[in-house]
């Protein structure tokens, strides 16, 4: 994902990357553009739940594309966040990883990416 979106990313969503934590940042946005409206909400809505919940701590490991979909890797969490989470990796398998328009799985040489008629092997 282009810089200039995880940067949007980590703005908008304060509690869930604090800037005390930038450093910890090792992996960013290991997947497409067409990705960032789902991780943004979804990284927005978990950013609610932790202005809601005070006692809660979930802290986001990894997010990268694999196998087609996303991966969404956290340390701690509640069942809403894991639900959150889930529906957005869910909904990853519809969506172009390319542009954001609706896609599904195609297999790219060797490899399982979920993309838009349009970007199909390209």
């Amino acid at each position: 994902m282009r810089e200039e979106l995880e940067q949007k990313i980590y703005n908008d969503c304060k509690l869930l990357f604090p800037a005390d934590k930038e450093d910890e940042r090792i992996y960013g946005f290991e997947c497409s553009d067409g990705w960032f409206d789902l991780i943004s909400t979804l990284c927005e809505s978990i950013n609610r739940e932790l202005e809601y919940d005070k006692e809660l701590k979930v802290s986001v490991v990894q997010v990268k594309e694999k196998f087609g979909g996303l991966r969404f890797y956290t340390h701690g969490g509640n069942p809403k966040v894991d639900g959150m989470i889930t529906l957005a990796e869910t909904l990853s398998y519809r969506i172009c990883e390319t542009c954001g328009n609706k896609g599904e799985i195609r297999q790219d040489r060797a490899w399982w990416r979920t993309l838009c008629d349009e970007h199909n092997g390209l």
